[in-house]
């Protein structure tokens, strides 16, 4: 597939919508054990967990914090990160638990709580991103443990996650980070005009003009460039898996008809063969069986007729 037809099927209305046909893939890391991805995704949450407790109880001790907590965009980043953490360590154990006909790639439904976990991620990736830059560049300099978790490892967990697992990004879903951050700029306005005072220094809405000039180019510019990044990130990535993860322990296992006791005694289980044999070549057709979610995705074998197996190769044998 040439270039403009890759960029026609990335803007395809479909693509607007929460479905993919691989659902396996966000659930999984990009190469690697098939398990990590559980493992990978709790251990984020118990780290998040640890610290949005910490951080909360630190705001209501606060005498000076007079229960604002939730009036500044880094509190409401961090929530969304901590949602989508916990959201996807559940969604991953129930899959791979509960749900292995997903995994092995039998079913290309999209589950709703895996839609909501794109839409997390999604809304996670760009708010980490702007929050980040606007606290070092423009806000201020703390180097407490507290910061350092809100501003920067919660965008390294971003970084790691796009880095790392398998989970894909279309590049309509811009519209998802932009919308929360249009609503934050909304409450922002009606928090300060029903008295509650500024919220940041520089977003003054006494002083529109000037707010206006920070916050529209963040909001038209610096978020849809965020999100432009992770896309080509994840570009990057599956290029990269496409060329080198080949051969590495699969992230998918082959899809088999698995029958239960409990079940039709009929049901039988499909064996996917490990080699093709003379017996095969002998018959006029015969199939070969891929692994899913691998980066092979088919073999070109020409064949002709022969009166003693029916088939043979007719690519000519190398010269020595």
């Amino acid at each position: 597939m040439g270039f403009k037809e890759r960029l026609k099927t990335e803007f395809s209305f479909s693509n607007l919508m929460m479905t993919h046909p691989e659902p396996h893939l966000f659930v999984t890391m990009q190469c690697g054990p098939v398990h990590l991805y559980p493992i990978w995704s709790l251990l984020w949450s118990l780290y998040h967990f640890a610290w949005i407790i910490m951080d909360i109880y630190i705001a209501a001790t606060d005498e000076h914090d007079e229960g604002r907590y939730f009036k500044y965009l880094t509190n409401w980043g961090y929530l969304f990160l901590v949602s989508y953490q916990w959201l996807d360590t559940v969604s991953a154990m129930y899959i791979h638990l509960r749900r292995k006909d997903l995994i092995k790639g039998g079913h290309d439904a999209m589950p709703w709580y895996l839609k909501v976990v794109w839409v997390l991620y999604n809304i996670t990736n760009s708010l980490a991103v702007i929050i980040t830059m606007m606290y070092w560049m423009l806000i201020g300099s703390s180097v407490h443990a507290e910061s350092i978790s809100k501003h920067a490892l919660n965008l390294i967990c971003v970084l790691f996650n796009i880095c790392l697992t398998a989970t894909p990004i279309r590049l309509w879903h811009v519209y998802q980070p932009v919308i929360v951050c249009f609503i934050y700029l909304i409450f922002s306005i009606i928090y300060q005009k029903a008295g509650g005072g500024l919220i940041y220094n520089l977003l003054d809405w006494d002083k529109p003009g000037s707010s206006l000039g920070i916050t529209l180019p963040l909001l038209l510019i610096a978020v849809p460039l965020a999100h432009l990044c992770f896309f080509g990130i994840y570009k990057a990535r599956t290029a990269f898996a496409k060329q080198f993860c080949t051969g590495i322990i699969s992230t998918v296992k082959p899809v088999e008809e698995e029958c239960s006791k409990e079940e039709d005694k009929d049901c039988i289980k499909e064996e996917v063969p490990n080699v093709v044999t003379v017996d095969d070549l002998t018959k006029e057709t015969f199939s070969l069986h891929l692994t899913p979610g691998t980066t092979q995705r088919s073999i070109n074998v020409s064949m002709t007729p022969s009166p003693i197996l029916g088939f043979v190769n007719t690519e000519p044998e190398p010269t020595p």
